[in-house]
């Protein structure tokens, strides 16, 4: 049949849309920060994004991940990068690698929340009521002391109203202008100014035109002035400024104030008493601007422990079941369950090592005093200032003290928990910091502490770093001053991240250069740096070039997971099968589906042979496919997908299940295979 020619019937030859690309380059910081996203309203089903976000019984996250997609957008949303702990400069340091984007996650106190700053509005009082005092007022949108640099200017705003009276009633010329809740003020000659709102807008068809008729709480006089009146207001910090303009007075009102602010500021929330009322002007006759000044913001960083890291409800610090989506996220770390795109996980502030920030070594500033005339060099000046004091005393620990060291990796084993638990839904690196002022033989008793399990999907990185406080490491303008230490693993994350991005994903994340970085907290010999490289131990050392990462392991004592790149390509087909895969479970189960199946993932595993993924001579030396003959159960798919990967040459296999009950994906146990 030629369908061309039955009438009305057209084909339309769509383009599929290209495949997006699925990166491995995206780590997610969690960390200390002077402001930054925290205890946010929950949204979702039955919670939506309005003015209610504010409510007192509103649910709340402690834990809120954000993505950021450079130095600027980080000082945007969590202050300057030498503000708070490492976290600011673990981003910097990301950034400086030649990192593209990440996501960062503020932790702060769950047992005592920090006073956030406060402004109080004069010009606007809730409806009916006289005068309110203090509590009508806007809130800086989370704690600290960063809030008391807040400035807010609201201005009330009169413009004529878009209505004409046609000698029996009111019309409105411009609907869009004029919504349901909109404020007006009117007079008839000197009287003095009324109020009233619009509380309904009817429309009537006349001919060829539509009318709308508005419906007012009190009507206007034919020969009176109408005037309609709107908010604007501008928020500042020094580092951002928001302009929210035309926003109305009322509830109904679709630019309401009140939930404008909820859902578009970064800045302010608005006051909870006055959120879900009407508002008018204090005086109808006074229009103008009104400097708002905001006080009562105050840090605490005095109670943050390492515990805040986890949720305190998990028996693992996190949840091993699978998030349910009607319900809000964990706090810490569990949060970051129901995201998907961070591929990489650091956590800088995890404890703060004692004493470190002390044991800063003095800049020698070079001073530039060569002539036209060869002469004798004139020595430097040392330019040293004093340490911060502790600010953080809660998350102190002394790697050096057998007990808190014990703690500290503790902690550390959670993070390569729940790495290991993520390893079939959405895999990710925990990239660990190796405590410092450890001996060579410390950091290899040390590693043997994680060898309970093999764990492919964790890396760990020494020595401490140091870098220039408030110079160009930071991001900041200035001169450089004291150096101060970093965590490695910040500069790990940037390195895997730049060399994604330059050379791809097969190829290892290691013999690199560090930007901005001034030199290794402590030093090894060459045979003691080999004996660590063999644990597993990924080292930065101080090179003619500069400092630089030299190894790219895993912790894995299985040599086909050893090396990180051979590992992060398991993970990409992992998230790719998650990703493109789920249309599977709504395919009937019958040959024509497995041949489908099979020439697919052929395809696919063609490209990362020919891509540098995976090794061999030819295809069936580099990868199989394999599909199970006899399901074990009815309406189940079994495919075993085998890699051959960069070491060593046995395969590592993939399996994929698709059952009636969904998409199950999983690395099989590891062993050579026949093909």
């Amino acid at each position: 049949m030629n369908f061309h020619r039955l009438p009305g019937l057209q084909l339309q030859h769509l383009t599929p849309p290209p495949a997006r690309p699925l990166r491995l380059d995206v780590p997610v910081f969690v960390g200390v920060a002077p402001r930054g996203p925290a205890r946010e309203p929950v949204l979702g089903p039955g919670w939506p994004a309005d003015a209610g976000m504010v409510h007192p019984l509103r649910p709340r996250l402690r834990s809120v991940a954000v993505p950021v997609d450079g130095l600027d957008s980080y000082r945007r949303l969590f202050g300057e990068v030498e503000a708070g702990a490492y976290l600011g400069r673990a981003v910097a340091t990301f950034f400086a690698q030649g990192g593209r984007r990440c996501w960062v996650m503020r932790i702060v106190s769950r047992s005592t929340p920090a006073p956030s700053a406060r402004a109080q509005l004069h010009m606007l009082q809730v409806e009916g009521a006289p005068p309110l005092p203090a509590t009508l007022g806007l809130v800086a949108r989370n704690e600290g002391a960063w809030g008391n640099t807040l400035q807010a200017t609201l201005a009330l705003q009169a413009e004529a109203a878009p209505l004409r009276h046609d000698g029996s009633r009111w019309l409105c010329t411009a609907a869009a202008r004029l919504p349901v809740g909109s404020l007006l003020r009117w007079r008839e000659g000197a009287a003095p100014w009324q109020l009233t709102r619009v509380e309904a807008l009817v429309r009537e068809r006349s001919g060829a035109h539509d009318l709308w008729v508005p419906g007012f709480d009190s009507l206007p006089g034919a020969a009176a002035r109408v005037e309609l009146l709107t908010v604007q207001l501008r928020l500042g910090d020094g580092l951002s400024v928001e302009n929210h303009s035309g926003l109305g007075l009322d509830p109904r009102h679709p630019r309401w104030l009140a939930a404008e602010l909820c859902r578009q500021s970064q800045l302010v929330w608005p006051a909870a008493d006055w959120a879900a009322q009407a508002l008018q002007p204090a005086d109808a006759t006074r229009l103008g601007t009104e400097t708002l000044a905001f006080t009562g913001g105050a840090d605490a960083f005095e109670p943050l422990t390492p515990d805040d890291f986890f949720d305190p409800l998990a028996p693992d610090g996190f949840w091993r079941e699978e998030p349910d989506p009607d319900q809000p996220p964990g706090e810490g770390i569990d949060a970051l369950r129901r995201l998907d795109e961070p591929a990489m996980l650091v956590v800088p502030d995890l404890y703060h090592p004692l004493g470190l920030e002390r044991d800063a070594e003095p800049v020698e500033e070079l001073l530039d005093a060569a002539g036209a005339a060869f002469a004798p060099c004139r020595p430097g000046r040392t330019v040293s200032t004093p340490p911060p004091p502790v600010a953080y005393p809660g998350l102190q620990l002394d790697p050096l003290r057998a007990d808190e060291l014990q703690r500290i990796v503790g902690l550390q084993q959670r993070l390569v928990a729940f790495a290991a638990h993520r390893a079939t839904s959405a895999p990710l690196l925990a990239l660990l910091d190796v405590p410092p002022g450890l001996s060579a033989t410390a950091v290899m008793a040390w590693r043997r502490q994680f060898e309970a399990e093999d764990s492919p999907d964790t890396a760990a990185y020494a020595p401490w770093l140091l870098t220039t406080a408030g110079g160009a490491a930071a991001g900041m303008p200035g001169a450089p001053g004291r150096l101060v230490p970093l965590p490695p693993s910040a500069a790990a994350a940037g390195v895997i991240a730049a060399r994604e991005a330059q050379d791809g994903l097969p190829f290892g994340p290691a013999q690199r250069v560090l930007q901005q970085v001034v030199m290794p907290r402590a030093r090894y010999s060459p045979a003691q740096a080999d004996a660590l490289h063999t644990e597993g131990i990924n080292l930065s050392l101080l090179q003619a070039e500069g400092v630089v990462l030299m190894g790219a392991r895993s912790f894995s004592r299985n040599g086909a997971y050893r090396a990180l790149a051979s590992r992060r390509v398991v993970h990409w087909l992992l998230r790719w099968l998650q990703r493109e895969a789920p249309w599977l479970v709504f395919e009937p189960l019958n040959p024509g589906l497995v041949e489908d199946v099979n020439l697919w993932l052929q395809n696919l595993l063609r490209r990362l042979w020919r891509g540098g993924a995976l090794r061999g001579n030819s295809e069936s030396e580099a990868f199989f496919v394999r599909v199970a003959a006899e399901p074990r159960r009815q309406a189940e798919l079994l495919v075993d997908i085998g890699l051959a990967l960069a070491e060593p040459l046995e395969f590592i296999v993939v399996r994929l299940s698709l059952a009636d009950d969904g998409l199950r994906l999983a690395p099989a146990a590891f062993a050579a295979a026949e093909v």
